[in-house]
């Protein structure tokens, strides 16, 4: 599914944000990528989603080299990957259906499939009743499910996710995880970036990929750490 060579990514500047990555994830795989604040986890995932290129080496995406995708086709590239935020981003003044159905509009889908499409992926994150209601009205819960829902619209293959629980206490990290893993199961690749050890510690079969200074390292905790492609 992603394969990195000799992968580094440079802002300017002495220090390099990612240096020399060899790995690969494969289909089907659940990753945590981990390390402290700076160590290069959001960098890895905009380079995997195209946000950015490398500065040096390939980023390999379901068989194409991400360097080399035309413009014109980044829309069809992207439907493949989900991505959530930390900063669940929600449209404030719009519905739970309108922000999850916001991508199939763009696309011309037909509203009545929107509907359909919004409601199957709501009900299986446990939302199906809130399709009218606004952001404000949801709990932080709720709301990171609303943007793990608009990620899933599409049935990716691939669903990035950035410190998606840093604004939830602990019960409810564990609850947002469970859904990750569960979609997982179901055959799509999932990379979560955190740097919470005790929400690792209770996936422990996961495959761990720990940075340190945009290089992989070793990890030192509880739990397996993987190098090369597991």
């Amino acid at each position: 599914m992603i394969k990195l060579y000799k992968l580094s990514k440079s802002f300017g500047g002495p220090r390099m944000a990612l240096r020399g990555l060899d790995l690969q994830i494969p289909r089907g795989q659940f990753v945590f990528l981990t390390g402290p604040s700076g160590a290069g986890k959001t960098t890895f995932l905009k380079l995997i989603f195209r946000e950015l290129l490398p500065s040096e080496g390939h980023v390999i995406v379901g068989g194409r080299n991400t360097a080399q995708i035309p413009q014109r086709y980044m829309p069809f590239f992207r439907r493949t990957i989900g991505v959530v935020f930390q900063d669940v981003r929600l449209l404030q003044r719009k519905t739970v259906f309108e922000n999850v159905s916001l991508v199939l509009r763009i696309q011309g889908v037909p509203r009545r499939e929107q509907k359909k499409r919004a409601y199957a992926v709501l009900k299986q994150l446990g939302l199906g009743h809130r399709m009218i209601a606004f952001p404000r009205e949801l709990s932080g819960g709720e709301q990171q499910r609303i943007a793990i829902a608009r990620a899933l619209i599409n049935e990716p293959k691939l669903l990035l996710a950035d410190e998606p629980t840093g604004n939830l206490d602990p019960e409810l990290s564990l609850e947002i995880m469970e859904i990750f893993h569960e979609i997982n199961r179901r055959g799509t690749t999932v990379v979560v970036a955190t740097h919470d050890r005790w929400l690792m510690d209770n996936f422990p079969d996961a495959r761990r990929i720990h940075l340190v200074r945009g290089q992989q390292a070793e990890w030192k905790g509880a739990g397996r750490a993987e190098g090369g492609d597991g």
